[in-house]
């Protein structure tokens, strides 16, 4: 498996930083539209002079002389040149695919990469397609230690994924990212769903860490000796004392009092 890091939130200094914390377990750096946007691609040069061995991708979002700015991206060392479809053009029922198709049709001597609205849905025609990259969310920048978060990630056999509510909506959609990313991801309490080992990685979330299910279905992960990532709002709660990793969301869950 490929994973691949979107570096979008940081400086250049930051992107750096992130690099030399999580490039043992990353196989492809992206830097996003963002850095592109408010540093160029002169600290692209940068970030390669430094890492002059890891793989780069760059994601400009490109609107006007695309030609010359791929040239530009590939001078300045990007590896792979993609295509991304925006939500607003997703919902207009637009896809990546044709503009996919030219990129691949006059980029000879650069990687190919597709990202924007890949369901398990379209696979078929992700495999027709033929990039060399298919970008998915990871969920690691944003973590209180990626370097740790990325090595689970990249050690682990099988991830499981399992959430109470909106939570458990939002982890299987995550889990079909992991998918397409060539993970092989399993959602508690579907009926194809294996029995958790000691080499798996279970990710739960739980704004309060006090859901019954949730923590049951941890506690029996933490038995066996599986790997525990948990999303929440409380890194005091049942759930935070089991678990080997812990990713705080800013909000508050729906058992929290309003001051």
């Amino acid at each position: 498996m490929k994973i691949q890091l979107a570096i979008d939130l940081e400086d250049v200094d930051g992107a750096i930083k992130l690099i030399k914390k999580t490039k043992d377990s990353i196989d492809i750096f992206e830097y996003g539209t963002p850095l592109v946007i408010n540093f160029g691609l002169e600290c692209l040069a940068k970030i390669r002079k430094q890492f002059p061995d890891i793989t780069l991708l760059a994601d400009l979002k490109i609107m006007d002389v695309a030609a010359y700015e791929v040239n530009q991206a590939v001078k300045y060392g990007a590896d792979y040149i993609g295509t991304h479809t925006g939500y607003d053009l997703q919902a207009k029922g637009e896809t990546p695919f044709e503009t996919f198709a030219l990129i691949k049709e006059n980029v000879k001597n650069t990687k190919t990469a597709i990202a924007g609205g890949i369901k398990l849905a379209n696979l078929e025609e992700v495999k027709q397609a033929d990039p060399d990259l298919l970008i998915v969310g990871g969920g690691i920048s944003t973590t209180d230690d990626p370097t740790k978060v990325a090595e689970e990630f990249k050690a682990a056999k099988n991830v499981f994924v399992y959430g109470g509510g909106r939570s458990g909506l939002g982890l299987k959609g995550f889990a079909m990212r992991l998918v397409q990313m060539g993970k092989t991801a399993y959602v508690v309490g579907e009926t194809t769903t294996p029995a958790i080992t000691a080499d798996n990685l279970l990710i739960v979330a739980s704004a309060s860490g006090t859901t019954k299910g949730t923590v049951n279905i941890a506690k029996e992960a933490h038995r066996v000796g599986a790997k525990i990532w948990l999303w929440s709002t409380n890194d005091e709660s049942p759930l935070a004392q089991i678990t080997n990793q812990i990713s705080i969301l800013p909000g508050k869950s729906k058992n929290m009092v309003n001051d």
